[in-house]
């Protein structure tokens, strides 16, 4: 997952700086918040970084929007639904930490 996440955040890195753009917006929603935390607590990471994702963070010199992270997963799918918006599902592989634990 590791060695995953540090490719994806070099497309960025190489592509923001191209494309002239602040950040990079993810769909990140409240319930991967609270997966992150389990995930954090189960790693046994420091106390100040538990309490997980923000909606507005800097990750390996890049800036992160996450606007959708306070809302629940069921609330985007029913606007989605409603207005047309096109979206992706996530396809964790279910042998890492994450799909694990889902």
């Amino acid at each position: 997952e590791k060695a995953t996440r540090d490719i994806r955040f070099r497309f960025y890195q190489d592509n923001l700086g191209r494309e002239g753009a602040p950040a990079v917006m993810f769909g990140h929603h409240q319930g991967d918040l609270q997966e992150n935390v389990i995930t954090n607590l189960m790693r046994r990471t420091q106390l100040l970084d538990i309490a997980g994702m923000r909606e507005v963070d800097t990750l390996q010199g890049v800036t992160v929007w996450r606007p959708l992270l306070p809302h629940p997963k069921a609330d985007i799918f029913d606007f989605a639904h409603k207005y047309g918006v096109p979206y992706l599902k996530d396809t964790t592989d279910p042998w890492g930490t994450r799909g694990m634990m889902r």
